[in-house]
């Protein structure tokens, strides 16, 4: 007998992306054999709590995670400094020049963030245990768009496992659009920082760029030694 464990998966906590309540995600994991099943809500453990209780009640094994998003910028590139900057100077031409340090879009309690969020890459993180989790936990808390210094502090004792993701995703965004070069590049990036946790993410849903992505996807696996999970 097969066994499966869905790795990828968003509660309705996910705004726009995921429907099903956590509860009704496990009774359906259940209902299928899975023999695992992670929540990955976008940017934090919003359905995690839901999920716990559910999978106490129908049995099924849990993972934690997160979908984040990483800062299309350059290594050195800090983009909530940037952004910082950006909303200090537009709030300096409003007082007629002067800089005027003040409380407000960018200066929050929990630290600074940025008032125009760039466009980034998808990038699935699953706990290895609790040590994880707090790896996990402690990132989130910080922002909603990483650095890959960011990362590198995540990862750095290597409690937290990482999925390419999905089309948004670096590795695959590079593959759909028929890029090997980049697509394998790309996952040198992640394979630096996250070593044998990192793993390469397929799926198949009938679309017609399916074939293509995924068989490319493969090929960078194979080429640089990472596993693949479907």
């Amino acid at each position: 007998m097969v066994r499966y464990a869905e790795l990828h998966c968003h509660t309705n906590f996910s705004f726009l992306d995921g429907a099903s309540h956590p509860h009704e995600l496990v009774s359906r994991a259940a209902e299928l054999g899975y023999s695992a099943l992670a929540v990955t809500d976008h940017h934090g453990f919003y359905g995690a709590v839901y999920i716990s209780t559910a999978a106490k009640e129908f049995g099924i094994p849990t993972v934690y995670g997160t979908e984040i998003i990483v800062a299309d910028a350059v290594d050195d590139e800090d983009p909530f400094e940037r952004a910082e900057a950006y909303d200090q100077v537009n709030w300096a031409r409003k007082k007629g020049g002067s800089k005027v340090d003040r409380r407000g879009r960018s200066k929050q309690m929990h630290g600074t963030k940025p008032t125009q969020p760039q466009e980034g890459n998808h990038l699935v993180l699953l706990a290895k245990g609790p040590e994880g989790y707090a790896d996990i936990g402690h990132l989130v808390s910080k922002a909603q768009i990483y650095t890959w210094k960011d990362l590198t502090e995540t990862a750095k004792r290597g409690n937290v496992i990482a999925l390419t993701g999905c089309w948004q995703g670096a590795v695959p965004r590079a593959a759909q659009q028929r890029n090997p070069a980049r697509a394998l590049r790309e996952a040198e990036k992640l394979l630096t920082i996250f070593g044998s946790n990192l793993y390469i993410e397929l799926w198949d849903h009938r679309m017609p760029e399916d074939d293509f992505r995924n068989a490319l996807l493969w090929r960078v696996s194979q080429q640089l030694g990472i596993e693949a999970v479907a």
